[in-house]
C-alpha cells in the first residue's frame, strides 16, 4: 500500500512543477514578445519601450491565464461552472472590500515588521521609507502601473480583473480542490505555498520579492480558509482586487 504523504509530497510537487512551467517559463516567453507587440502596434511612439512593453505584457499574461486556469482545470476534471463567478449578494460585497482592505493593513504590518529585521541586521543597507515603497513597486508589478497609463482605463481595468479572476481561480478553485482530499488544513498550507512562491518569479531581487510574498501569505491563507467554508470565488475577487488596488496605486 502506497504511504499517502508520499501521495501528498508527490500531488504537491506535480503542482510545483505545473506552477513553475507557466508562471516562469511561460510568462518569460510572452514578457520577451511584449516589446515586439509594442513595436507593430507603434505604442514606443507615444511612450517609453519600458512603458509600452508593460501595457502589453498584462494584457497577454491576463489572456493566457485565463486559457491556462481553463486547460488546468480539463485536466484535474474541475468544472469552472461551479466557481459561482458572477454569485455574489450585497452583503457579501460590502464584506469583501472591507476584507481586502484588512488584509492590505494587515500584509502593510508584516512588510513593515520585515523591513525593521532587514535593517537591524543589515543597518549598512538601511533606506528611506521613500525607497522601499518603490522597491515594493517593482518588477512584475510595473506592468499594471504601465497598463492602466497606456490603455484606456476601463480596459486596463478589465485586464487586471482578468488575471485576478484567474489567480484566485487557479489557486482556489483548482489547486485547493486538487489538495483537498487530504484534509482541509493541507489543502489551505499546500495552495498557498504555490500562491506565495509564484510572487516571486520576475521580481528584482529577493528582498523586493518580500512585499508579494508576505501579501500572498496573508491573502493565501485567508482566501484559501474562506473558500473551503463558502465556495464561493466572487467574493474572494472583489477581495484581492481592492488588495490589488493598493499595491498598485
Amino acid at each position: 500500500m502506497v504511504n499517502p504523504d508520499w501521495i501528498i509530497v508527490c500531488k504537491f510537487i506535480l503542482g510545483l512543477l505545473v506552477v513553475y512551467l507557466y508562471y516562469r517559463w511561460i510568462k518569460m516567453a510572452l514578457i520577451k514578445l511584449a516589446p515586439t507587440i509594442a513595436h507593430f502596434f507603434k505604442l514606443t511612439k507615444h511612450y517609453s519601450l519600458s512603458t509600452a512593453s508593460g501595457a502589453v505584457e498584462l494584457p497577454l499574461i491576463a489572456v493566457s491565464h485565463f486559457i491556462f486556469c481553463v486547460f488546468l482545470a480539463r485536466c484535474l476534471h474541475v468544472s469552472l461552472f461551479q466557481f459561482s463567478l458572477f454569485k455574489i449578494s450585497f452583503y457579501y460585497f460590502i464584506l469583501a472590500i472591507l476584507l481586502g482592505i484588512g488584509m492590505m493593513g494587515f500584509s502593510t504590518l508584516l512588510c513593515q515588521a520585515g523591513i525593521a529585521i532587514f535593517q537591524l541586521f543589515s543597518p549598512s543597507e538601511s533606506k528611506p521609507i521613500e525607497s522601499w515603497v518603490a522597491l515594493a513597486k517593482g518588477g512584475w508589478l510595473r506592468h499594471h502601473s504601465h497598463t492602466l497609463q497606456v490603455l484606456p482605463y476601463f480596459l486596463a481595468l478589465l485586464f487586471i480583473m482578468l488575471q485576478i479572476a484567474s489567480e484566485e481561480m487557479v489557486f482556489r478553485g483548482v489547486f485547493l480542490k486538487y489538495f483537498l482530499s487530504f484534509g482541509k488544513m493541507t489543502a489551505i498550507i499546500l495552495s498557498t505555498a504555490l500562491f506565495v512562491l509564484m510572487q516571486k518569479f520576475f521580481m528584482p531581487s529577493r528582498l523586493s520579492a518580500m512585499f508579494p510574498m508576505m501579501g500572498a501569505l496573508v491573502m493565501g491563507l485567508v482566501h484559501a480558509f474562506l473558500y473551503t467554508r463558502l465556495f464561493l470565488l466572487m467574493p474572494l475577487i472583489v477581495a484581492h482586487f481592492v488588495f490589488f488596488s493598493f499595491s498598485v496605486l
